[in-house]
């Protein structure tokens, strides 16, 4: 797959933390299996600026999460904010690949214009014997817009070649030459990106959705381990908020409270302590998570 481009930076300009984050995770982006992608069905800006607001009152649990079970997974935990600095990049790399690009059609309409002057005026000098007629039988004989940026790329040519006898005898100025290929190549890259867009789109796509994935599965696990170490004091949700907030199924009659688990695989530490009786509160629980007390049998 080919990689996206994005424009990191310059000697001049130092990299944005979202770029510096975004080139950290890359391999880890790259790597991820498309079978494993998680849907995007939030709005990612909006998940990205809650998990930054709730980063800070996360990463002070850490010594509570580490006392509480000895393998957590903590290389997820503490990269959060990296992957959600690098989330925050491929959405903007993602948005960028549907901007509005440069009108084809009216680039070509100037073109068209500046080539027939510089043909007509190129035509003259070569009756005049200033310019080899030779040099001007490819013009104006392809079509397309590829044809028309080679006809002012070739004439651009042929009046530099043989500008020490023609400078004034010419309307056309140097930096009139310059602006003619200028556009000329303008209208090339144009056209190669209106070509390429599709797949552009598509790439940028995937690797939003590769960095989306990473960035819920860390804030999944670090949500669970706050929800289950907070549950006492009903607090979590307001620690650690639901990316899914406002998306949950209302609950059935009947269904009682529970505890969320712990984060999958770890286990309970001997010398941590384990919350007790917790009181009730509403699990949003969209993975289909269990939701049984893991230290009951």
């Amino acid at each position: 797959m080919a990689q996206p481009n994005i424009d990191f930076s310059t000697p001049e300009t130092p990299k944005l933390p979202t770029v510096d984050a975004y080139e950290k995770t890359l391999p880890e982006i790259l790597a991820l299996p498309e079978d494993e992608l998680i849907t995007i069905n939030i709005d990612v800006m909006a998940a990205v600026t809650s998990v930054t607001g709730a980063l800070p009152e996360i990463r002070a649990m850490r010594d509570a999460i580490a006392a509480q079970w000895r393998n957590f997974d903590f290389e997820q935990f503490d990269k959060l904010e990296q992957y959600t600095l690098a989330l925050n990049q491929a959405h903007s790399s993602y948005r960028s690949a549907f901007a509005p690009k440069a009108n084809v059609a009216e680039l070509a309409a100037e073109l068209t214009v500046l080539r027939d002057k510089l043909l007509v005026n190129a035509q003259s000098l070569a009756s005049m014997g200033l310019i080899n007629s030779e040099q001007l039988k490819n013009v104006k004989v392809g079509t397309g817009y590829r044809a028309l940026a080679s006809d002012v790329l070739t004439l651009d040519t042929v009046f530099r070649e043989n500008w020490a006898q023609i400078a004034s005898k010419t309307p056309f100025s140097q930096a009139d030459l310059h602006a003619a290929g200028s556009l000329a190549l303008e209208l090339v890259a144009a056209v190669g990106q209106r070509e390429q867009a599709p797949v552009l789109v598509g790439e940028a796509a995937l690797m939003r959705q590769k960095a989306f994935t990473l960035f819920v599965r860390a804030y999944d696990e670090a949500r669970r381990a706050v929800l289950y170490l907070r549950a006492k004091a009903g607090d979590a949700d307001s620690i650690a908020p639901s990316l899914y907030q406002g998306r949950a199924g209302r609950r059935r009659s009947g269904d009682e409270d529970v505890t969320p688990p712990p984060p999958s695989g770890v286990t309970p530490s001997p010398n941590g302590s384990s919350p007790a009786g917790p009181l009730p509160i509403v699990i949003d629980n969209q993975a289909g998570l269990p939701v049984d007390n893991p230290f009951t049998s």
